[in-house]
């Protein structure tokens, strides 16, 4: 009885099945290296009362094309004209 269990387990810990369901478990999960990166734009206005405030928002840039800051010009929803906007960090 102990010895066809121990050829059972002989058998199961060397068959390829086996070693291959275990790599596929432990195998590590890398990230996928990119170019792209997330960025802020922002833009700050003066209000009518005399406060400053800012607007923000994301787009996407390539950081080996594109090494220094990005200036656009994009739509305030806020002074409701083409403004620019300048990456921040």
């Amino acid at each position: 009885m102990i010895i066809v269990n121990f050829q059972l387990l002989l058998f199961i810990f060397t068959s390829r099945t086996f070693y291959c369901s275990l790599l596929t478990l432990f195998k590590p999960i890398m990230a996928k290296k990119t170019n792209r990166l997330w960025i802020t734009l922002e833009h700050k206005f003066k209000r009518v009362d005399g406060t400053t405030g800012s607007e923000r928002m994301t787009s996407v840039k390539n950081k080996k094309n594109t090494t220094e800051k990005i200036r656009i010009k994009k739509f305030s929803k806020v002074e409701r004209k083409h403004v620019e906007f300048v990456e921040t960090k």
